[in-house]
């Protein structure tokens, strides 16, 4: 024969005296502590986003390298292709996630580059 414990208590007609009931958690309970609170910035690594926190934005990555040298000149060397290369030079303006915006000096555009395809950059 099986035990009684085996079935599920919504089939028994007397539920046991020591059966706990299920409640759903409070908003304040501890298992909540680590969730984003409205208007924090906890956990927002979205695409494009400049968090501090973020890993990649620590100096030892390139993009928080170059985070630390906006405003300043530089010249970024791309490879193109397998061995073609290019150069663009301007005020280093803004350093994303997978991308760097330099200021072109003579035409006064914004030029978005890919940082995957940098290879050097000269930081004047």
């Amino acid at each position: 024969m099986i035990p009684q414990y085996y079935f599920n208590s919504l089939s028994r007609q007397m539920p046991l005296s020591t059966e706990t009931p299920i409640l759903p958690l409070e908003n304040d309970d501890e298992i909540f502590d680590n969730r984003q609170q409205p208007g924090g910035t906890a956990g927002t690594n979205s695409p494009g986003s400049t968090n501090p926190t973020s890993p990649t934005m620590s100096p030892e990555y390139t993009q928080g390298y170059l985070q630390t040298q906006i405003g300043k000149r530089i010249r970024a060397q791309f490879l193109i292709g397998s061995n073609s290369t290019q150069d663009r030079v301007g005020i280093l303006t803004k350093v994303g996630i997978s991308y760097i915006i330099i200021q072109n000096e003579d035409t006064n555009t914004a030029e978005l580059c890919d940082l995957y395809s940098v290879k050097f950059v000269d930081i004047y």
